[in-house]
């Protein structure tokens, strides 16, 4: 697996190097993945190094990272320091990478084996935190069928090996129907179809206790994640739809609701993230169960753009509620900040205070200033709003009024939507030249 691997590097890690940015200035690649959820506890520390190895030799300059699954800290930490000069993690001397290439392609590395652990230069991990019920209705296919359908899609790889015959996926039920289940269902004679009743959207601030506690966790894995920007690497957009499920994906979107992305940005941003890749922008088709065996022919994914290619309402806050705040302020200091502890400013004294706690989540400071009128940013978050008997689904839209105080004088009367985020920049001083206009398409 390791000598394919290195192979496919020599034939798409050139591809790459000539569009990273640290080499071109209209470059698109701003680091380099060499690995997806692989965790740490299977002790694969060469497999990790060999990966990052090939792709130094092959010319990537980029930052290096792994993708964690969840957020345990996996290839973060370690004994090494990051070398300021290039970049990345250096385990062995020039000589030895130059020593592996031959006309530029890696061949092979039979140099001594690094005395540490592998760690990247950054940390990634995967955030996914919000997930509908297994089964909305009693009729709806049991955890145990989801699972089968899995084992349907290795056997429909076994079968184009003449290995059994179960069927691909989804496609041929004789199997599942031999472990009892869909035995309701016949084939000839479909069911009619039930209107469905919207599926609660009943997440709060319970689902993102988490997500408020990244920032001080990095710090507790240590090495790359503490050091260095956290890279999320796939952030949660929305989920998928099984077999055997009466839901479609236009109730999942339901479930997330227009807000749940811009809202889970502003959270990250309250924890000093710099770089948000969600999954997925687009949803796609799933073929063949080419993407997911457990999944059934679409992969809409409740993504910003569906699968039939509209721009969800979900799509259209995130860009103009927060991404292109964090666009217009990013030579204010606005990627790159440090958490005010006790929100309180240099001098000790209280920089904000919200009539309502619950509502300010964070206060951060742009980095590289200790004056008092360094640009300061106010993360605000709604996230009171529960189900009730009189609202089972959570969609009233209500709003929610309080008062921020700014050094304890000035007061601004503030009201925000349920499950709705905001960004409130203070301490910044505009003049003319700094108004720039973004034209949204």
């Amino acid at each position: 697996f390791a000598r394919y691997s290195i192979e496919w590097y020599n034939q798409i890690v050139p591809i790459i190097v000539r569009h990273e940015r640290i080499q071109k200035s209209n470059g698109c690649v701003i680091a380099f993945q060499i690995e997806n959820e692989i965790k740490q506890l299977f002790g694969l520390d060469q497999e990790m190094r060999d990966l990052a190895n090939a792709a130094r030799a092959l010319g990537i300059k980029s930052p290096i990272f792994h993708n964690d699954d969840m957020a345990e800290g996996s290839w973060s930490a370690g004994a090494r320091i990051k070398d300021a000069k290039t970049l990345w993690m250096s385990y062995k001397s020039a000589k030895a990478s130059e020593n592996s290439r031959q006309d530029g392609v890696l061949v092979s590395d039979d140099g001594p084996s690094p005395p540490r652990r592998y760690r990247g230069d950054l940390y990634g991990v995967d955030l996914y935190f919000l997930f509908p019920r297994m089964k909305d209705y009693s009729d709806d296919q049991s955890a145990f069928v989801i699972v089968a359908f899995q084992f349907g899609g290795f056997a429909a790889f076994l079968q184009a090996f003449g290995i059994g015959g179960i069927g691909l996926g989804g496609r041929d039920l004789k199997f599942l129907k031999s472990l009892g289940c869909f035995d309701s269902i016949d084939d000839e004679n479909p069911p009619p179809l039930r209107p469905l009743p919207p599926i609660p959207m009943n997440w709060s601030a319970k689902n993102f206790r988490n997500i408020d506690k990244l920032e001080s966790r990095m710090e507790i894995f240590g090495g790359a994640a503490a050091s260095a920007p956290a890279v999320y690497a796939e952030t949660q957009v929305g989920w998928i739809n099984q077999w055997g499920k009466r839901r479609n994906y236009d109730d999942l979107y339901n479930f997330f609701g227009g807000d749940q992305s811009a809202t889970l940005l502003v959270s990250l941003a309250a924890q000093g993230a710099s770089i948000v890749s969600f999954y997925m922008a687009y949803g796609g088709t799933n073929w063949g169960t080419s993407g997911d065996a457990e999944v059934y022919t679409s992969y809409d994914y409740c993504a910003f753009i569906r699968e039939f290619g509209k721009l969800s309402q979900r799509g259209r806050r995130l860009r103009s509620a927060v991404a292109l705040f964090l666009q217009s302020f990013q030579n204010r200091g606005v990627a790159e900040t440090h958490l005010i502890t006790h929100r309180r400013d240099s001098t000790g004294n209280l920089f904000a205070e919200c009539s309502l706690p619950s509502m300010l989540i964070a206060v951060r400071e742009a980095d590289g200033s200790t004056e008092n009128n360094a640009p300061k940013y106010l993360y605000l978050r709604n996230l009171s709003m529960t189900p009730t008997s009189s609202d089972p689904s959570g969609r009233s839209n209500s709003t929610t009024r309080f008062s921020l105080a700014i050094h304890g004088t000035l007061v601004v009367p503030c009201e925000l939507t349920d499950r709705q985020a905001f960004i409130a920049p203070a301490n910044i001083n505009v003049d003319t030249a700094d108004l720039v206009s973004i034209k949204v398409q």
